[in-house]
């Protein structure tokens, strides 16, 4: 005789069957979700750990403030000794092919074909901001995509000098070649300091004004 108890045994063995069965299908899908849940916070971990490594200030979640209603938000503002890095992280699943010129980039994600908004010239508008904001010359600044796992690159193409698409796993090395083949002066610790501070202000001003701003919006 089948007691309730040996039935809902039965039941929760065939849920945990079907559970662990799903999971096995769909491996790959639910690492890549959880893989980019977790995006921002591992990336900023990592930034965080280069930039004390290399004694280098790290600004994050930057708004900054370019017209009345209008304002921008800067993931990542890195100080090197000669250069200043304006990080765009990216967290995309599937086969890209990322070309620096291009208006759009192509993502293969199974039998999908997705055109994505070239990052590198959105934030390279982040960068003049920044560079005017200032007042350098756009030559001090590298602007940087940050393509975080899972994704897979089947072609990279960056065209010009000041702009890099890097992998998760390759920043730290590509950045510090990029700084050791700068032909450039050092910037000086004051004035590290002081681009630092002004930047800081700056953010704190634009969110004061963000908060009292009813019909505003954060641009691309």
């Amino acid at each position: 005789m089948v007691t309730a108890t040996g039935i809902f045994s039965t039941i929760m063995f065939l849920v945990r069957l079907l559970v662990y069965t799903l999971i096995f299908i769909f491996f790959d899908d639910i690492s890549n979700v959880l893989s980019s849940l977790f995006k921002s916070k591992r990336i900023a971990s990592k930034l965080k750990k280069f930039a004390i490594d290399h004694d280098f200030p790290l600004l994050s979640n930057i708004v900054i403030q370019v017209r009345e209603d209008k304002f921008i938000k800067i993931e990542h503002i890195l100080f090197g000794n000669k250069y200043i890095y304006v990080i765009n992280s990216k967290c995309y699943y599937g086969y890209l092919c990322a070309n620096a010129d291009d208006g759009k980039w192509l993502l293969y994600r199974k039998d999908k074909l997705i055109h994505l908004d070239n990052p590198l010239k959105i934030n390279e508008k982040r960068v003049r901001i920044l560079a005017n904001l200032l007042d350098e010359t756009m030559d001090n600044f590298v602007n940087v995509v940050f393509l975080s796992r899972p994704v897979v690159v089947s072609k990279m193409v960056v065209s010009k000098p000041g702009e890099l698409i890097l992998l998760e796993k390759n920043f730290a090395r590509r950045i510090e070649k990029y700084e050791k083949k700068c032909v450039l002066n050092s910037f000086s610790s004051k004035s590290i300091e002081e681009a630092t501070q002004k930047i800081y202000d700056y953010h704190l001003e634009s969110m004061e004004n963000f908060k009292k701003i009813e019909n505003k919006s954060i641009i691309k």
